[in-house]
């Protein structure tokens, strides 16, 4: 399973094609520290991506363990350029490898190369066309190159192959749904921090159940129209559902108002089993 988000952490620049026999290039180093040097263009947002460590779509050991540290320096360093050699390592050993593609696109799209993050996306989308992980994140690059027609198209294919996406939110809003609690439900401060993924939240402090919540792709309400919005069910017992909050990360604020309901967030990739 792929968890897809907008503007928690940035990925990656590209690098040309690898060669169908090239040798595996290993990259050995560790990552460093975060680096204050490391450059995002602005403008667009940013997709972070993590994934299950026992679903990477690959049978090779060498290319999963390429793949997991071009992962973490992209999403947990933020050291973009560098993470494009560990996922050409990975798909020098596995051309079939789909997450590599698809996390070497997401890197392209955050430098904002979205032609070449594009291309990456179609490599994922021939081995594995159903890949619903794949196609959302198409959908983000498209609608940020300004390709709102076939955003709207990637969209409705999307839908096709997983009913659970919504990056492309429509009239209706559903409310996020809740998980089952052991009875410890964490405050979360109003303008507090919500990570994707997290359950069990106490919201209440700063959003009650029943309210609409609204995103911004700009970041503020001013006089704009929300670009997402979201029904918090339970403010007592709330669920970051990565399938709701994934590619709206950032201000999530009360219906149309600027009283800011928290801020979600990104977690850092982890990757041990």
């Amino acid at each position: 399973m792929i968890f897809i988000s907008i503007l928690f952490v940035s990925l990656i620049l590209a690098t040309g094609c690898i060669s169908q026999d090239a040798g595996p290039l290993l990259a050995t180093s560790s990552p460093p520290g975060a680096s204050s040097g490391s450059f995002v263009p602005p403008g667009g947002s940013s997709i972070a991506i993590a994934f299950k460590t026992d679903e990477i779509s690959t049978t090779s050991p060498e290319a999963k363990e390429q793949f997991i540290k071009g992962l973490t320096y992209s999403t947990q360093y933020a050291r973009y350029n560098e993470s494009l050699a560990f996922f050409d390592a990975a798909l020098a050993i596995d051309r079939n490898f789909s997450h590599a593609w698809i996390a070497k696109g997401v890197a392209l799209h955050n430098m904002k190369r979205y032609d070449e993050a594009i291309k990456n996306y179609d490599k994922a989308l021939e081995i594995n066309p159903d890949d619903a992980g794949a196609w959302s994140v198409k959908c983000i690059t498209l609608r940020d190159s300004g390709k709102t027609a076939e955003a709207a198209e990637c969209n409705q294919r999307a839908g096709e192959y997983d009913a659970g996406y919504r990056n492309n939110p429509g009239p209706t809003i559903t409310p996020v749904r809740t998980e089952s609690c052991d009875g410890y439900f964490p405050l979360v401060q109003p303008g507090g921090n919500v990570w994707i993924g997290e359950k069990c939240l106490n919201v209440s402090a700063g959003v009650s159940s029943g309210q609409v919540i609204s995103w911004y792709k700009n970041g503020h309400p001013g006089n704009a129209t929300p670009d997402a919005r979201r029904i918090v069910g339970d403010a007592g017992n709330f669920f970051a559902d990565p399938r709701e909050f994934l590619g709206y990360e950032g201000t999530w604020y009360i219906g149309t108002t600027d009283k800011i309901a928290f801020v979600v967030r990104v977690p850092i990739l982890d990757t041990q089993k």
